[in-house]
């Protein structure tokens, strides 16, 4: 009886243990391209837009067209918006 009690414990906590998500995961870097690719898509790497609003809180900015609530959700990552690390010649101030 103990051998199945042990069995049912360590499947139980093998299961909740595969529940929580592990925070040693690190995220994919975005590559140059991936980032030119997203530009082209998404304003066609239109320099000259600015910010605008969409209504109510919905900020878009720049020839990315990311919204304010995407970069925050992102952690407000970079100088002025920009990503550390990565060259973006297409995002305006």
């Amino acid at each position: 009886m103990q051998l199945q009690q042990a069995v049912f414990l360590a499947v139980f906590v093998a299961c909740v243990t595969a529940q929580f998500p592990t925070r040693t995961k690190k995220i994919p870097e975005v590559d140059q391209t991936c980032m030119e690719c997203l530009c082209q898509a998404s304003s066609n790497c239109d320099q000259s837009l600015k910010c605008h609003n969409a209504g109510g809180d919905a900020y878009f900015c720049g020839p990315y067209v990311i919204s304010w609530a995407y970069w925050h959700d992102g952690g407000r990552t970079g100088d002025k918006g920009r990503p550390h690390g990565l060259t973006l010649p297409h995002i305006s101030d």
